[in-house]
């Protein structure tokens, strides 16, 4: 069956691809629309586009971003994804709305979707704050942007210049970024997450710099101040959790 759509509002814009918010036309039911930019994809964008697909078409669970079709919109090739009406987590940090009680909930489905993601097989490779969808009233998250994601298996990424490098480097861990002998595994989402946690925690990341050479450096050799340090309201084994997450 095929469905006309209309576009709402621009949500997010990069280099190659926009999301917006959207409705579909037959029964009026909010969607999520990620498109490729006219003129600044190659076949291997359209490519990826489509893993992306499948991947979400394969791996069907609550708090993973439901999606409901590849297809062209005005042309140009597109995800139809579900829109639950929530927020990034990157929002709430912002907004201060987490308090610890929330923050054992997101930490709590967070481990179970990722748990379900690499018993499927997959890694997802770019968990940070902007790829988490919350909802405010219930609390139920969503992961998101499946972009990055591949098979689990043992990647060794090459050494590149920083800003070819894949997810987000506040977020990524070292071996993601091709300058350690280690090959990539399930543990470099658990890594991602554990800065996330600490971010929520702490209010501030682990490691923070302007200088994205520094910043990879920052991951590869420095420790983080651990979270009860930081913010000595947090429980002793809490933090000990985090750090041994980003060790």
């Amino acid at each position: 069956m095929e469905y006309d759509y209309r576009i709402v509002s621009e949500i997010y814009r990069s280099d190659k691809r926009v999301v917006y918010r959207g409705e579909r036309l037959n029964d009026y039911k909010p969607v999520i629309i990620k498109s490729l930019l006219v003129h600044a994809y190659s076949d291997r964008d359209v490519l990826n586009l489509k893993r992306e697909y499948e991947i979400l078409n394969y791996l069907k669970h609550p708090r993973i971003v439901q999606v409901y079709g590849f297809e062209k919109i005005n042309e140009i090739p597109s995800l139809i994804l579900d829109d639950i009406g929530g927020i990034t987590l990157r929002e709430m940090i912002d907004s201060g709305l987490l308090d610890i009680e929330l923050f054992f909930n997101i930490a709590s489905q967070l481990s179970l979707v990722l748990a379900y993601i690499h018993n499927h097989g997959f890694i997802h490779k770019d968990i940070n704050p902007k790829n988490i969808i919350v909802n405010p009233k219930t609390c139920d998250l969503c992961l998101i942007d499946f972009s990055l994601s591949s098979r689990l298996q043992n990647e060794n990424p090459q050494l590149s210049n920083q800003n070819l490098l894949q997810g987000t480097l506040s977020y990524i861990s070292p071996e993601q970024t091709g300058r350690m002998n280690r090959s990539i595994d399930y543990r470099t989402d658990f890594y991602s997450l554990g800065v996330t946690l600490y971010e929520i925690l702490c209010g501030v990341l682990p490691f923070h710099s302007d200088d994205p050479v520094e910043l990879v450096h920052l991951h590869l050799a420095k420790a983080p101040v651990p979270p009860d340090e930081v913010n000595p309201s947090i429980p002793s084994a809490i933090s000990k959790v985090i750090m041994k997450l980003i060790s």
